[in-house]
């Protein structure tokens, strides 16, 4: 610290060393002095700043719950946030997320008022906007969930003609799935929410819906078992295998820049099993306790 005030004390004599007429000049010598004063007070702000560490960069971030991966009630909001929060760190990067309905999450990334959103399966744009998306944090194995009064066998996605789906309304599905529902050879009863999917199943306002393994049986498990106990299982044969990865707001320079600072982190963490350690942390349940 003494070293410190010495090295202002002789910035400060090197800045401000008077230029002032002789001595016996009265008025110039105030003016001299209070010049003086003037450039010893700027010399100890423009020095106070120099000294104000730089403020980390803040990546905006959308999301939405999507239990037992996403929540804003869990320990670092789950598994899935802690990996893109702890990639960021790692570069020197913070992260601000922002719990939203999913479809409003999406909105403010295409619009480009957030920087990005965590996480998405899909890579289609309701705007046509080109957006970037970083390599897979997660990958998902999408099942069919049917009343076990009504068993559910197939092969190829051609078995389930004619069958009634339940989906969501803001959940964007696979392109063989988009496309038998515009050629009619399916039909579909939308939901709000995918937790609503279960107990309209139960009643049967339609056959089957897709849901994230892991999700889907947490939610039934924590919500519906109670109250419907076995009615409802699923066929262990995965409809499609997603991988789900962050989606950058467009293919600006902005966004060109994070993904390849996210991409280069997260590639560390894997080979580090830095990733590997967070998923088993969430298979015993780590996450689920603020």
């Amino acid at each position: 610290m003494k070293h410190r005030f010495s090295f202002v004390r002789t910035l400060i004599s090197h800045k401000c060393q008077s230029r002032s007429a002789p001595a016996s000049e009265i008025g110039k010598q105030a003016r001299n002095a209070g010049a003086r004063i003037l450039c010893v007070a700027t010399v100890l702000v423009s020095y106070n700043f120099s000294q104000t560490p730089a403020q980390a960069e803040t990546v905006k971030i959308t999301t939405g719950e999507w239990e037992p991966l996403i929540s804003k009630d869990y320990k670092q909001g789950g598994v899935i946030l802690h990996i893109v929060r702890e990639a960021f760190a790692r570069k020197k990067l913070d992260v601000e997320f922002n719990f939203l309905p999913w479809a409003r999450a999406v909105k403010y990334v295409e619009e480009g008022t957030w920087d990005a959103m965590a996480i998405t399966g899909s890579r289609h744009s309701t705007t046509g906007v080109l957006h970037l998306y970083s390599d897979p944090v997660y990958i998902g194995s999408d099942v069919l969930f049917h009343r076990r009064d009504s068993p559910l066998h197939w092969q190829t996605f051609d078995d389930l003609i004619g069958k009634k789906f339940g989906a969501v309304l803001s959940y964007d599905y696979s392109d063989d799935y988009r496309a038998a529902v515009k050629q009619g050879k399916i039909t579909q009863v939308i939901a709000a929410r995918d937790q609503l999917l279960f107990p309209m199943l139960a009643a049967g306002r339609f056959d089957i819906f897709m849901m994230d393994q892991k999700v889907g049986v947490f939610t039934y498990n924590t919500l519906y078992r109670k109250k419907y106990g076995d009615a409802i299982t699923y066929n262990p044969r995965p409809l499609s295998s997603l991988e789900y990865s962050v989606r950058f707001s467009g293919n600006g320079a902005k966004s060109r820049r994070l993904v390849n600072i996210f991409n280069q982190s997260l590639k560390q963490m894997t080979e580090a099993g830095t990733v590997d350690q967070y998923y088993r942390d969430f298979e015993e349940g780590f996450y689920l306790n603020p």
